[in-house]
């Protein structure tokens, strides 16, 4: 009996050790040559696993792909909901502050890519991935990880600001994210901001990065909207008076 319990135990632990060296590969292979250009047998010969594995462990590569997904966006998210929740409950002592909103948004996603002891490190080639392959999985995992997300901080940024449009604001997240996800890739990437700046700025450096980006989306995300308005009414085509 204690001969089946322990080879049953072990069995467990070479499944989990088997499922998490699968994951691991994956994260690395897909950053390294996107989802499409990784066989299922690419995976399994890089992890040591059987052919088989892949089925047995997630079901398929979309849920693989899926499960990879959940690795990067659900650490960052929590961190970003606890920041928020922590800010909400100062809300009423100490009214609303777009900064921390702003900060509670890119802080955690900025600091878990530039964590090199982390899965982070795969975190913004994989979305720069995501974003420019689109995978069939890729809309519902947005949806799934990203969604609720979305509504919490445009909701909270609306009432940080309520003389702006709901709609104004979501298009200022939507930039919000751009710009974050552009500068989180830079230093894997093209470098531009060591270079331009010769050698001066490190956009892999995590703290700098969040003391330039959140004073800069905080500046665009509070700029008055009557510029905008202003635009849309000079776009509205003129009435022609009736005759």
């Amino acid at each position: 009996m204690l001969n089946t319990v322990a080879k049953a135990q072990k069995n467990k632990t070479d499944d989990q050790g088997t499922k998490e060296r699968l994951l691991q590969t994956a994260l690395r292979m897909f950053a390294e040559s996107g989802f499409d250009a990784v066989s299922i047998r690419d995976l399994t010969s890089a992890a040591e696993a059987n052919l088989g594995a892949i089925g047995y462990h997630f079901g398929s590569k979309d849920d693989l792909i899926k499960a990879v997904f959940d690795r990067l966006a659900i650490p960052v998210n929590e961190r970003r909901l606890a920041q928020l929740d922590a800010y909400e409950r100062t809300l009423k002592e100490k009214g609303p502050s777009v900064e921390s909103v702003v900060r509670a948004l890119i802080e955690p996603a900025v600091r878990f890519a530039k964590d090199k002891e982390s899965d982070g490190v795969y975190y913004s080639r994989i979305l720069d991935i995501a974003y420019t392959m689109r995978p069939a999985v890729f809309t519902e995992m947005m949806r799934a990880q990203y969604d609720e997300i979305a509504r919490r901080f445009i909701h909270a940024l609306a009432q940080a600001l309520p003389e702006l449009p709901r709609d104004e604001v979501v298009w200022r997240y939507t930039f919000t994210i751009g710009a974050m996800l552009h500068i989180l890739d830079d230093a894997d990437h093209a470098d531009r901001v060591k270079t331009f700046s010769k050698g001066r700025s490190d956009s892999n450096n995590p703290d700098e990065i969040i003391e330039k980006l959140v004073p800069y989306v905080v500046g665009g995300i509070t700029t008055p909207v009557t510029l905008t308005q202003s635009a849309k009414s000079r776009t509205k085509p003129r009435r022609v008076p009736k005759r």
